[in-house]
């Protein structure tokens, strides 16, 4: 059987070469959908997404030191993206279902025991995570629902931004916390949709047209914000003090994602 689609491959960033190939998932239909590191570096939580015949539902832990997976964990429909608190100890993954029964859940995971200690109900098709440097509140956000705000301490749903925008994509919270970007995609009249992590509440919505505008990365200094644009074959900047496009970077084409450089200061 190939199990090609189910292989997470280990970089050596030293020499840029492959020196391991784990093999994740508990079914051939199921692929590795999203990777997040632990931020003490330990562990790899790889979400299986399935297919329209037989969904994924588990969570695949490989020990970084080893490359091997050491325990496999039991989530809901089609597990998509999956976010670390900041000290290591919690897991939140996005269930996402299907078309036909979307997902509304957020599984949470002790990163300790690997198991599922909580399951919050969020809104339909949750689709992006960021969590605050603090690690006290997790903001979810759904492509039918809006944006939910999670304590993290009580894993419950503590407020819900409305309205977000047609065709949400991604949300990116500031270094110091206190601001959330989040991109709306939707052709002709895409935006940028900035808030306010202290009362949850919508500063502005910064219009950009039908660039499509997908995903976002603030810089260390929380000064500057990069976001793709798909449609656009670019990259805008704002500032953050004024939340205004000071900048706009030709690149390649349909430029999908953004990182910061750690050296950028």
């Amino acid at each position: 059987m190939d199990f090609t689609f189910r292989n997470v491959s280990v970089i050596d960033t030293k020499t840029h070469s492959i020196i391991a190939n784990v093999l994740v998932g508990d079914n051939p239909s199921a692929s590795p959908q999203n990777i997040a590191i632990s931020p003490n570096g330990l562990l790899a939580y790889v979400t299986n997404f399935g297919s329209q015949f037989q969904p994924g539902n588990t969570v695949s832990v490989i020990d970084t030191k080893t490359h091997a997976v050491i325990a496999t964990i039991l989530v809901e429909d089609n597990p998509s993206r999956i976010a670390f608190t900041p000290d290591s100890k919690i897991a939140y993954v996005l269930n996402n279902g299907n078309s036909n029964f979307p997902g509304n859940t957020v599984s949470v995971i002790d990163a300790k025991t690997h198991s599922v200690i909580a399951t919050v109900q969020v809104g339909r098709f949750p689709i992006a995570i960021s969590i605050t440097p603090d690690g006290k509140l997790a903001y979810i956000l759904n492509l039918l629902d809006g944006l939910s705000v999670v304590d993290t301490k009580t894993h419950s749903v503590i407020a819900t931004i409305l309205p977000i925008g047609s065709d949400p994509l991604s949300v990116s919270i500031s270094p110091d916390g206190k601001l959330a970007y989040v991109s709306d995609r939707f052709v002709n009249t895409g935006n940028i949709t900035v808030i306010d992590t202290k009362t949850h509440s919508i500063i502005t919505r910064i219009p950009v047209g039908n660039i499509q505008p997908h995903n976002i990365a603030f810089t260390p200094d929380g000064k500057l914000v990069y976001v793709t644009n798909f449609d656009g074959n670019s990259v805008s900047v704002f500032d953050t003090k004024t939340h205004s496009v000071i900048s706009t970077v030709r690149v390649g084409l349909s430029p999908l994602d953004v990182v910061i450089s750690s050296k950028y200061l």
